[in-house]
């Protein structure tokens, strides 16, 4: 038996034979699209523009190919430091002050932030911009960062749905595809977290230095102009030496029902 599909500026041949159903591709001379399929929609139609979709040209080659997923592995250290703590019940009203955000503090935290957001929002004229070290992590609170974020969420998600329901009408069930799709708009993402990931680092080295260099002029002046190498301050300056293990002695424990500190610790 054979059969033929009609289809914009393509024609498919079903041939039956012993082995099953061959699906033929004799002039597929424009792309089109799933919903342009045969009314009414049937799963043969649907195999043969699933192929026709999925099969990259010449210039599409290249983004499929980095598309392809990397084996994830996970590895422990073999040699493990392990250290005891006390419980958070056991610290002093002092300790506790000085590790932990009071309700008080934390209020004022978030209006802060809250300013910050609205300064930026109205470009107002203020010392905070959206590239300061002090608006790092506010950057999706403004009305710009909240569509971006949405906007590109939404895009993953739909991608995700469209491909479960086209997977369901075929009676397909294929997780690889519906990853694949979800990657072509998590990229985006991808991308600008490694980009923000990388501006991190570069901060935190520049705070570091900068601190090292202001404990260093307190409790290490060199009389020479040259600045020595790190591992000489690691010898000569106690002070950049890693904090002892903390002992075990224990305290007895302190009833804080009545401290208004929450579990915040301090950054």
């Amino acid at each position: 038996m054979q059969m033929a599909l009609a289809v914009p500026e393509m024609t498919v041949h079903i041939l039956n034979d012993t082995v099953g159903k061959e699906l033929r591709i004799l002039s597929p001379s424009s792309p089109i699209e799933k919903t342009a399929a045969c009314s009414p929609r049937t799963p043969e139609c649907d195999q043969v523009l699933r192929h026709h979709h999925q099969t990259p040209s010449n210039d599409d080659s290249q983004p499929n190919n980095c598309l392809r997923r990397v084996k994830k592995s996970v590895r422990f250290v073999p040699h493990v430091t392990v250290y005891p703590i006390r419980h958070w019940k056991n610290y002093s009203r002092d300790e506790i002050e000085r590790i932990w955000y009071s309700d008080q503090e934390w209020t004022e935290l978030k209006m802060a932030c809250h300013a910050m957001v609205a300064q930026v929002t109205n470009k107002s004229i203020v010392t905070v911009t959206e590239s300061s070290d002090e608006f790092r992590g506010l950057e999706f609170r403004t009305p710009q960062g909240h569509e971006i974020r949405s906007r590109n969420r939404m895009r993953a998600i739909s991608a995700v749905l469209d491909e479960q329901d086209f997977q369901w009408n075929c009676g397909e069930d294929d997780a690889e595809s519906i990853a694949i799709e979800y990657s072509k708009h998590a990229h985006v993402s991808m991308d600008a977290a490694h980009k923000m990931g990388l501006e991190d680092e570069y901060r935190a080295k520049r705070v570091y230095t900068e601190d090292a260099d202001a404990l260093l002029a307190l409790h290490c002046p060199q009389p020479s102009t040259t600045r020595p190498s790190p591992t000489l301050l690691h010898h000569k300056c106690k002070i950049l030496s890693p904090p002892s293990p903390p002992t075990t002695t224990s305290i007895a424990p302190q009833s804080h029902a009545v401290l208004p500190w929450g579990l915040r610790g301090r950054a």
